[in-house]
């Protein structure tokens, strides 16, 4: 990447963080084969593809490099600079900036590279993306595309509906409007409902004569913002046409419901003049997935959290003063070779029950086999070993199916600050090797102190 075309957005960056950042990636060469983002990049120096990078910081882009073709290409995407299209990008949630910014949650989330398409009137073209460096609050991206097709007028289905041609109109009607378990309404090119039938109606508690002529959602209740989210939808569809496949959760009747929903656009002369709409109530099946989230995150046995995750609370270890402890069963390994798994599992359960009843469960995972890991926030030494002697008192004499004895654990600890995920991770290898201090002299004990990043 050439250094004076980065050397100019320098001067835009307004932290500390955001400088560091920049100069980590400063030397990015667009043409490296290891960027490619889907293979889409050419090497063609006389005609390149548009090519560039933002930062991405709080649901706010910035664009620090694009090469000449980039800034050649957003006349065609309907903008007169570059500056006018990270302007829009900012503020803009429907639209091609809806699918712009569902594809910067996907890399984030789900995989480091992803793909949308930017529509206009007249060309559909395919956005890449894909991550190449992030901190805890900034992320920055690679960003190409080329062109789909122009677009072309509208097929008009009318024909395949009339009589004689296999489907009857109006039983295709009555299973729309009567028989379908999916909601659906339509709206005209002013936005006004036109109609709806019996499912959609249901899913509101509304009556026909409560929507007609209404324009917006006739959903009392609910957040303005999510509202406003259908109503600027619903208005840059009629401009691109394309079609919309989102989730809504909205209040019905004191409860909280999950929807999926679609907008398909109704053509005359192809001329987009209205909605239509389907909607599905999928709250049980968001609870059904957010279930199985909670699990992933659990480990079966214990019902502590487990390894997976520590990325999702990396939000609120760092940047905080912190303790980190690492507990480790005495002579597990000879108790569960002697009595069996049978009692093991039980011995692990009531570690899991002292552990919850002192630091709840929000600061306890079970870190592998008989290991345990509690971080929480540090106030004190004196505090953190009272609760040691806590967990201790609730492991004397506990009966374990029909065996009665005391379990004994090791116990290590540091406790500071660490700055990012990887510190956290580095204080979890000190906790660690304050546990081994406390096996080394005799066990049945804690050992700990200052972490480097105290």
């Amino acid at each position: 990447m050439p250094e004076e075309e980065l050397s100019q957005e320098r001067d835009n960056f307004e932290s500390v963080e955001e400088r560091a950042f920049f100069s980590g990636f400063n030397h990015i060469n667009v043409l490296d084969p290891y960027l490619e983002t889907r293979d889409r990049l050419d090497n063609n120096f006389e005609n390149p593809r548009p090519n560039s990078i933002f930062i991405v910081q709080s649901q706010q882009a910035k664009l620090v490099y694009c090469n000449s073709a980039f800034r050649s290409w957003t006349g065609r995407l309907d903008y007169t600079d570059t500056e006018a299209f990270v302007k829009n990008c900012k503020g803009a949630a429907a639209g091609n900036y809806s699918r712009f910014w569902t594809a910067i949650d996907q890399c984030k989330q789900v995989k480091e590279i992803s793909q949308f398409d930017w529509i206009t009137d007249q060309e559909q073209f395919k956005i890449c993306l894909q991550l190449i460096s992030r901190t805890d609050n900034l992320t920055a991206f690679l960003s190409d595309g080329y062109k789909v097709k122009n677009r072309t007028q509208q097929t008009d289905y009318q024909h395949l509906i009339k009589e004689g041609r296999g489907l009857d109109p109006e039983k295709v009607r009555l299973a729309l409007l009567e028989n379908s378990n999916v909601g659906l309404f339509w709206k005209n090119g002013q936005l006004e409902y036109l109609g709806a039938n019996q499912r959609f109606l249901d899913y509101f508690g509304l009556k026909i004569k409560d929507i007609l002529g209404q324009l917006g959602c006739p959903h009392p209740n609910n957040d303005h913002d999510d509202l406003q989210k259908i109503m600027d939808q619903e208005k840059q569809f009629l401009k691109d046409g394309v079609a919309l496949n989102d989730y809504l959760t909205l209040s019905v009747n004191d409860n909280h419901r999950t929807f999926h929903y679609y907008l398909s656009p109704i053509y005359d002369d192809n001329t987009i003049c209205g909605i239509l709409g389907l909607i599905m109530d999928v709250t049980s099946q968001m609870d059904e997935l957010n279930q199985l989230q909670v699990e992933a995150a659990r480990d079966p046995l214990t019902t502590l959290k487990n390894r997976h995750s520590f990325d999702w609370d990396f939000g609120y270890l760092t940047q905080r003063d912190i303790s980190v402890m690492m507990i480790d069963i005495d002579y597990f390994k000879t108790f569960n070779d002697k009595f069996g798994h049978l009692y093991g599992d039980a011995v692990l359960k009531k570690i899991s029950e002292a552990l919850l009843h002192v630091y709840g469960i929000g600061h306890c995972y079970r870190y592998g086999g008989d290991e345990f890991l509690v971080i929480e926030d540090f106030e004190s030494k004196d505090r953190l070993r009272r609760n040691d002697q806590k967990v201790r008192e609730y492991l004397k004499q506990v009966k374990i199916l029909d065996l009665k004895f005391d379990i004994h654990i090791s116990v290590g600890y540091v406790y500071g600050q660490a700055q990012t995920p990887d510190e956290v991770y580095e204080m979890i290898r000190e906790a660690d090797r304050m546990l081994y201090q406390s096996k080394d002299n005799a066990r049945n004990q804690i050992s700990g102190g200052p972490s480097r990043y105290n």
